[in-house]
């Protein structure tokens, strides 16, 4: 299935079709476009949800106010396949539509800067271009996410959690803050600390140098106090804060 749009301007659904999911068999295929149809209308409905408050509200309005200026960036939401959610920063390849995956360090301060600006709706502004480009800034963002994928923990004073879908929406804030701030060119410059940890519920190390990207997008330690916020939507949804980035509560 082709990339589709949602009701808010810069946010897009990708969906995969029969043959991207290797689909043999009229069965196969009915299994597809039904799980297809859940993951679009789970995401859209988490999407209404993150409206309907003000950090959501904000969240999206900034997404669009980038995507306005630069009509080529883009969020796009896509099955994990399994995998946790997380956000991947693409640039477009010149000539072609073809992306290329900004994973590497180097592509990663290209983008991460930050300058506080007095703009209350936009306070950040953002670094310098990257080459050929009139903006700075990923091109675009696919947050690989699965709706059932959402954090419950068991207090404020725990980073114990369990696994529900009623959470989700704390999840997806989550992805979609690093989008607003991959698209905008706005994170905090990483840390000194090279070293890694076990990442608790992925098979990739937590990169320490991330840090600073990470509590600010949470909004905990030096950072409490950023809105948006996952912190901030959750506290707006009724759900209970978190406490820490994986126990790490700041950058040190």
């Amino acid at each position: 299935m082709p990339v589709q749009r949602t009701e808010f301007p810069g946010v897009y659904i990708h969906t995969p079709g029969p043959r991207e999911a290797g689909v043999r068999t009229s069965e196969q295929l009915d299994a597809l476009q039904s799980k297809n149809q859940d993951f679009v209308h789970r995401n859209e409905g988490a999407l209404a949800q993150l409206a309907s408050k003000s950090s959501g509200r904000t969240l999206l309005r900034q997404i669009e106010s980038i995507t306005t200026m630069a009509p080529r960036k883009r969020v796009v939401l896509t099955p994990s396949q399994g995998g946790w959610p997380h956000a991947l920063s693409c640039q477009q390849s010149a000539g072609n539509t073809q992306l290329r995956p900004m994973d590497n360090w180097g592509d990663i301060d290209s983008y991460m800067s930050r300058r506080p600006s007095d703009d209350p709706f936009m306070p950040e502004v953002a670094a310098a271009p990257m080459p050929g480009r009139e903006i700075p800034g990923a091109d675009e963002v696919w947050i690989n996410t699965d709706p059932n994928i959402g954090m419950k923990f068991s207090s404020e004073a725990s980073d114990e959690y369990e696994l529900s879908a009623d959470h989700y929406v704390a999840t997806l804030g989550h992805e979609m803050i690093h989008a607003r701030d991959s698209l905008h060119g706005i994170q905090p410059r990483r840390s000194e600390d090279t070293s890694t940890s076990a990442h608790q519920g992925s098979d990739r190390p937590l990169e320490k140098a991330l840090l600073p990207v990470e509590l600010r997008t949470i909004g905990v330690g030096p950072y409490a106090d950023e809105v948006p916020s996952e912190n901030s939507i959750r506290r707006e949804h009724g759900l209970t804060p978190r406490r820490s980035y994986h126990g790490f509560t700041d950058d040190h």
